[in-house]
């Protein structure tokens, strides 16, 4: 039976090293704005793209785009600066592809105009089909 005091998982060895782990996964998951489905996507169940996709998507696997486009991603993924970021998932359900496409990766509120825009406005991530885009 595993002590249920002791946490060291991926050099985390305290409680705050596992809270100050938390923090950093948040904020990295924050430069990918909201995050939307379709009125499609959200027929389907959870698991698939809730899950599934978006944590693909969140971990930098861009999914079946070929490697001109996965270095596209990855410039904007590394530059962080509001970036276009997209995922194809090919038969990722009954045989239909799935899309995560990300506007605004990590862009900060400084460069918004937030008197006329929203942040959403500026950065959100949305899943949909590609016939939906």
């Amino acid at each position: 039976m595993t002590d249920t005091n002791q946490i060291h998982i991926f050099g985390i060895d305290t409680m705050e090293d596992l809270q100050e782990a938390s923090k950093i996964f948040h904020s990295e998951i924050a430069k990918f704005g909201t995050v939307v489905a379709s009125t499609e996507i959200q027929k389907i169940p959870d698991e698939i793209w809730e899950n599934l996709l978006i944590n693909r998507h969140f971990l930098g696997d861009w999914g079946d785009l070929p490697p001109e486009d996965k270095e596209v991603n990855d410039a904007a993924y590394k530059d962080e600066s509001g970036g276009w970021i997209l995922s194809c998932y090919k038969n990722a359900y009954k045989g239909r592809d799935i899309w995560i496409e990300t506007h605004g990766y990590g862009i900060s509120k400084d460069v918004m105009d937030l008197d006329k825009y929203s942040v959403e406005d500026y950065n959100h991530t949305v899943v949909m089909f590609p016939e939906e885009r």
